[in-house]
């Protein structure tokens, strides 16, 4: 049987209805004094909560619930406090009613010969008034209102994306050092390419789309980029290693913040599978995932896809290029990595006892 709401009058059910209706159930805590405050504040006489007990999210204010984890949880001391009780359930508020309270009110009362001016209601406040005009004429007014204090403020928040940019770019020495360190991981991936050749390059098969970087000796040269940074730690990976999520998993552990893989999915692979493979490496490592793609040529012999991207660890894309040649930018927020880790701890509560992915001859 469903779970039911124990509250006074309440008739929602742990069905999947309610469930759609964002409506949430919350059994009462097991801390003794907090628990006798919940069955008192539901107001049953000789009710006494048991394990099955539960209320729902109705009966509580917004601020009592803790949303950031994946379930929705009712915050350490909130008690309910939204009911409908009937009238015999309500609080009794005492009136004066005794001799000499009626005579002190009857002294109260003065006469007075002047008239008693009536006091105005306050004009209503417009920006709060959310009753829609019943004319059109006077709706199309509202609207157009509303629409463009939206683009005023859009207006406002892109100057101030500009401005925080611009002074991150021109005036943050750490940005420029971090900047260096990864032109440096740039070329040093450089340097295996330049043993391929362009119809190499091209014709990827499926085993291995880079023959000559798959090599034992090769990897150990990306694996030994895991070298720290000035702000953060960088693991890189090529192309094709953008599928293997052991990689990234190996890069995780090793204490990598930012993920990157230069790479030029085609235009078969790319629109169904480079976003995709982004997120996923960055949701289920919690990290920073940047890639860098070739701009299109549909002149070429192989024509990329493009769209180089930057996705942060919740798995939302930060910023994009398109097809055509561009530059990107991104800022890699450290503290939010880590809050993010904290919202939800999987690098602490992996089962390391039932499955592991260990690297082989380590450099």
């Amino acid at each position: 049987m469903p779970e039911s709401c124990v509250a006074w009058g309440c008739k929602n059910r742990r069905t999947i209805k309610n469930k759609s209706r964002g409506i949430t159930f919350h059994r009462f805590p097991k801390n003794v004094q907090l628990r006798k405050q919940w069955e008192i504040a539901v107001r049953r006489e000789g009710f006494s909560a048991s394990e099955s007990s539960v209320l729902c999210s109705e009966h509580f204010k917004p601020k009592d619930f803790d949303r950031t984890g994946q379930t929705v949880r009712i915050r350490d001391g909130a008690k309910p406090s939204i009911f409908n009780f009937p009238p015999h359930l309500q609080k009794f508020v005492a009136t004066r009613k005794t001799r000499t309270s009626q005579k002190a009110e009857e002294s109260w009362s003065v006469e007075c010969s002047q008239p008693v001016q009536k006091i105005q209601p306050p004009l209503p406040n417009v920006d709060h008034s959310y009753v829609l005009p019943s004319s059109p004429t006077g709706l199309k007014a509202r609207l157009c209102e509303a629409f463009a204090r939206v683009e005023r403020l859009e207006r406002e928040l892109r100057n101030m994306k500009d401005r925080e940019r611009r002074a991150k770019r021109t005036g943050t020495p750490a940005r420029t050092r971090m900047m260096d360190a990864l032109t440096y991981r740039s070329y040093r991936l450089k340097q295996p390419m330049k043993r391929l050749d362009s119809s190499v390059r091209h014709r990827r098969s499926r085993k291995n789309p880079f023959p000559g970087v798959g090599d034992s000796e090769s990897r150990q040269q990306f694996i030994r980029c895991l070298k720290p940074v000035t702000l953060c730690k960088v693991g890189v990976g090529i192309c094709y290693d953008i599928r293997f999520a052991e990689l990234a998993q190996i890069y995780a552990r090793k204490g990598c913040q930012l993920l990157v893989y230069p790479g030029a999915f085609n235009l078969t692979t790319g629109p169904a599978h480079w976003e995709l493979l982004q997120r996923a490496r960055a949701l289920d490592n919690q990290v920073y995932v940047a890639t860098a793609s070739p701009a299109r040529d549909e002149s070429a012999s192989y024509v990329a896809w493009g769209y180089s991207s930057v996705v942060n660890p919740w798995g939302e894309v930060i910023t994009k290029a398109g097809s055509d040649e561009s530059v990107v930018y991104a800022d890699i927020d450290l503290q939010y990595l880590a809050d993010i880790r904290q919202q939800i701890p999987i690098t602490t509560q992996r089962r390391n006892d039932i499955y592991t992915v260990n690297l082989l001859n380590e450099g």
